[in-house]
């Protein structure tokens, strides 16, 4: 089988072991601006896709780690790349591009750029629908901040929802998560959840979180349960499960720390989800009431507000930031007890953090990708034979990150 002119080629690294590594290119100022802090997403063609601080979406080898193509966006890249069963990838910068998987070529942009700078324009993760629409946050600093749903096929408009006035600065960060019956969910910065109807945009209800410690907001995106179930967590430093239906709330978890990571949810229905410097927590997800829980404690300035991932042999696998970079790693736990069973460290990032902040993407024979500080992309290997056969097992619910319960 050939993939882009490179043999696609089934391979096990050994579990707990980096196979290769691949290292993308400075930010514009330097090492402080570098690195991945976003999921890879995996097209089943042979080929992983990142996204970096550099600007640039990436296409590499599963294989090997060795380059293919790379796409120069020119500003910098907010939230992980989605791609669609035909292999084109989607990703949200100044612009919101669509490329092809296979060659790198632009197929279309949506209008704006401009000189690389920091200022959030499409701000989210796509999450494709049903309809062939695509649906991501768009932040216009200061200005408007509003969920667009755009036809994949061409980026043309098709309807926009802004959300209230937001303190702080982060508008829309929660990735859209798209439910079985159409219905989009996300959070704002004005820390309201949202379910709108994926085909007109009209809004089914909301639901409000409390104040956060510094600025409220929601940046955790949402994970569909069975029974239609929604879960995501807060800056108000809970974790919510609410009625997908009516928005009314099932539970809520004290977490006592902002809540940035996505939920994730086994095959028997438990949540895992990062609780910021209070670790890894596992939660029933019809009850609230918390499994387990790991963490290093807050001496050691670690923060678990990634994604994690479960593989079909129960274990979880979670990325932690640091300013100690010997806490900087991926963890491997027991999904029943939350025992420890392995690290691996990654290098140093830009100012003074180190680590993974992004989420993880399994491919089908159970060997993880992810993204880190340090600007590399690394390949290990597990025990897993692939996710784990639940509704929502990693950051945008499969390994394309589509954010589509159907998909």
């Amino acid at each position: 089988m050939f993939s882009g002119g490179l043999p696609v080629l089934k391979f096990k690294p050994p579990a707990g072991k980096v196979a290769w590594t691949f290292e993308t290119g400075e930010g514009p100022m330097g090492k402080m601006t570098a690195g991945i802090d976003t999921s890879p997403a995996i097209g089943g063609n042979g080929v992983v896709y990142v996204v970096a601080n550099d600007g640039k979406l990436y296409a590499v080898a599963e294989s090997s780690g060795e380059k293919i193509w790379e796409f120069d966006a020119g500003n910098p890249i907010n939230g992980a790349p989605a791609l669609d069963k035909n292999g084109v990838v989607f990703f949200s910068s100044k612009k919101l591009f669509a490329i092809d998987g296979k060659t790198g070529t632009k197929l279309w942009e949506t209008e704006g750029g401009g000189e690389f700078d920091f200022g959030a324009k499409y701000s989210t993760s796509p999450a494709i629908g049903p309809n062939g629409l695509l649906y991501v946050g768009y932040s216009d600093l200061g200005v408007e901040y509003k969920l667009v749903a755009v036809d994949s096929k061409n980026g043309k408009l098709k309807w926009e929802f802004e959300i209230g006035e937001v303190e702080g600065v982060d508008g829309i960060k929660s990735s859209p998560a798209v439910s079985s019956d159409g219905i989009v969910f996300f959070g704002g910065g004005d820390a309201v959840f949202y379910a709108l109807d994926g085909k007109s945009g009209q809004k089914k209800w909301e639901f409000k979180t409390g104040e956060g410690t510094i600025f409220p907001g929601i940046n955790s995106s949402p994970a569909i349960g069975k029974g239609g179930i929604v879960y995501f967590g807060s800056e108000d430093e809970k974790v919510y499960a609410l009625d997908g239906k009516t928005g009314n709330k099932v539970w809520e978890y004290n977490a006592g720390s902002e809540v940035d990571s996505s939920p994730v949810i086994g095959p028997d229905g438990i949540l895992y989800v990062g609780v910021g410097s209070n670790g890894l927590v596992a939660l029933d997800g019809q009850t609230g009431k918390r499994k387990w829980s790991f963490s290093l404690g807050m001496l050691s300035f670690t923060q678990f507000n990634g994604t994690p991932i479960v593989g079909d042999n129960g274990k979880i696998y979670i990325g932690a930031t640091s300013i100690n970079e010997d806490a900087a790693k991926l963890y491997a736990f027991d999904g029943k007890d939350g025992v420890k069973l392995w690290e691996i460290p990654t290098g140093g990032g830009g100012m003074m953090i180190h680590g993974i902040e992004g989420g993880i993407v399994m491919n089908a024979s159970g060997t993880l990708f992810f993204g880190a500080l340090d600007k590399k992309l690394y390949c290990v290997g597990t025990d897993a034979s692939g996710p784990a056969n639940s509704p929502w097992p990693m950051f945008g619910r499969n390994a394309r990150n589509t954010g589509n319960l159907n998909d």
